[in-house]
C-alpha cells in the first residue's frame, strides 16, 4: 500500500488530495484545506484506461499540471 498527500492549496476545490494504492484499487480523497475533512472520495480499479480516466477526474477537480503529477505518482508505482 502506498499513500501520498498532494497539498495543492487553491488549484484545487479542496485543496489537499491524498491517493492511496490498495490492492488493484486507487482511492482519490479530496480533503478540505481547513478542516482536514474528506470531502470527496472515488475509487478507481487498475485496468486499463486507468491513467486516461484517473487524469480526467483530477484535471476536473483541480488543474491539469496537477493531475499529471498526480496521475505519474500512481503510475509509477502501480507499474512497479
Amino acid at each position: 500500500m502506498a499513500t501520498k498527500l498532494f497539498k495543492i492549496g487553491e488549484s484545487s476545490y479542496h485543496g489537499k488530495w491524498r491517493l492511496t494504492i490498495k490492492g488493484n484499487k486507487v482511492i482519490t480523497e479530496g480533503i478540505d484545506w481547513m478542516t482536514g475533512e474528506v470531502m470527496e472520495k472515488k475509487e478507481f480499479t487498475v485496468e486499463p484506461g486507468l491513467y486516461r480516466n484517473l487524469k480526467l477526474y483530477l484535471a476536473e477537480q483541480s488543474t491539469f499540471y496537477w493531475a499529471e503529477h498526480m496521475t505519474a505518482w500512481v503510475e509509477k508505482r502501480v507499474k512497479g
